[in-house]
């Protein structure tokens, strides 16, 4: 769910889209090794994923080929090495985030059954399987309603090469932390949760090490970046904007939605790094995941955190702080 972190097209900037995309996505599509192992259902009797290996038969798609790792079950038409690399990244991802949020308080299990990863081979298989309009507007996406992630090797895209793999990556690291919050009981997946929110605890995963272990909430440069120079435009969207109205996540003008994903980039980066911050971020998350209506999100939101304005100068504080790291 994103909107565009990377030249604003995809997931990381665009990188957050998600939550809207569910909603234009085509109607099939719709709304590690250091845990012991849940028990599994059988990946057969899924019917996202039979619904997706009916849509490649249907689109002729390639060899549609699978493979399972501990907690994943890859489907895609990408080659063997690209599945492969793609498995091992969402395991270090998975078991990174089990170990953080569980080490920081939250109420989190994993999974009950592997997740489905579709690996496709190139941008053309992935406008096929979730559609132009949606392909055009992201680099890979986690649809809630099908509880699938999918992803392209941004290597076979020539207009895309340039740090082909960094893309992967980031594009991967954001749309798998969307899908492990809504697998692990940190959100709900039929919960009213602001968007903010949503693809504040995706950004907030979304910066990792090629192929090595890498705790979520990394500085976010690309959103710290976004913050200095878009409020030039826009001026500061307050918490409670962004609580409030998800519509700045989803706007078409780009500084906007850019200047939205920072701030809400911000808004989680600080309610986990700050001690005196993080309790009250774990009892608003327990507090609104079985809502189902937005009419209680300001007020949700100051039981557990108080004075919303405060807030707001705090994250300005917070923004200036991390300009200076970037600069000195």
């Amino acid at each position: 769910m994103r909107g565009g972190a990377l030249g604003g097209r995809g997931p990381w900037r665009g990188v957050g889209r998600r939550a809207w995309l569910a909603g234009v996505a085509s109607a099939w599509l719709g709304a590690s090794g250091r845990t012991k192992p849940p028990s599994r259902e059988p990946e057969g009797e899924d019917p996202s994923l039979r619904e997706i290996e009916a849509r490649a038969r249907e689109l002729g798609l390639r060899t549609f080929r699978t493979t399972r790792s501990r907690n994943y079950l890859a489907v895609g038409d990408a080659t063997d090495e690209f599945q492969r690399l793609t498995l091992r990244d969402c395991e270090l991802i998975a078991g990174d985030y089990l170990d953080y949020y569980r080490a920081n308080g939250f109420d989190i299990t994993p999974p009950s059954r592997r997740l489905i990863l579709v690996t496709l081979a190139d941008e053309r298989s992935y406008k096929a399987m979730v559609g132009e309009s949606l392909a055009e507007a992201t680099g890979g996406l986690y649809n809630r309603r099908s509880n699938a992630l999918f992803v392209y090797d941004y290597r076979r895209a020539p207009q895309k090469s340039l740090r082909a793999g960094h893309a992967n990556l980031v594009f991967l690291a954001h749309e798998a932390t969307h899908q492990l919050s809504f697998n692990t009981g940190l959100l709900n997946p039929r919960g009213d949760t602001p968007l903010c929110i949503i693809e504040g605890i995706g950004l907030y995963g979304e910066v990792r090490k090629f192929s090595a272990r890498t705790e979520p909430g990394q500085v976010n440069s690309t959103r710290v970046v976004d913050l200095a120079h878009k409020q030039r435009r826009h001026g500061w969207l307050s918490v409670a904007q962004l609580l409030a109205d998800d519509h700045p996540l989803r706007a078409e003008d780009l500084d906007l939605r850019h200047l939205a994903y920072a701030e809400s980039w911000l808004l989680v980066y600080h309610l986990m790094k700050d001690s005196a911050r993080l309790p009250g971020f774990r009892t608003y998350l327990a507090a609104i995941r079985d809502r189902r209506d937005a009419s209680t999100r300001l007020d949700d939101a100051r039981a557990h955190w108080g004075d919303l304005d405060r807030l707001d100068q705090e994250l300005r504080r917070a923004l200036i702080r991390l300009l200076r790291g970037l600069t000195s």
